[in-house]
């Protein structure tokens, strides 16, 4: 855990951070790590536990793949109307 987000270790896999002025719960820090936000302000004022923590994550997970999948798709078709 790190008191700031600018201080977190991209070679750990799950980075907690409580100082964080954006409203982010989970970000992506580099390709093998994220930086989960314990700040107050995203969790509605109130102590969370670590399976909410751990939804959260997946839930970012989830999205993260979703956006990618969707990009390759339309990077495909872009590459196929290129051809035709």
């Amino acid at each position: 855990m790190t008191h700031r987000a600018e201080d977190a270790d991209p070679n750990v896999p799950w980075n907690f951070c409580g100082h964080v002025h954006e409203k982010y719960k989970v970000k992506r820090l580099s390709e093998n790590s994220l930086v989960v936000n314990l700040c107050v302000k995203v969790w509605n004022y109130y102590p969370v536990s670590f399976e909410e923590i751990g939804s959260a994550v997946s839930a970012f997970l989830k999205e993260e793949k979703k956006a990618c999948a969707q990009r390759d798709k339309r990077d495909m078709n872009r590459t196929n109307a290129t051809k035709a």
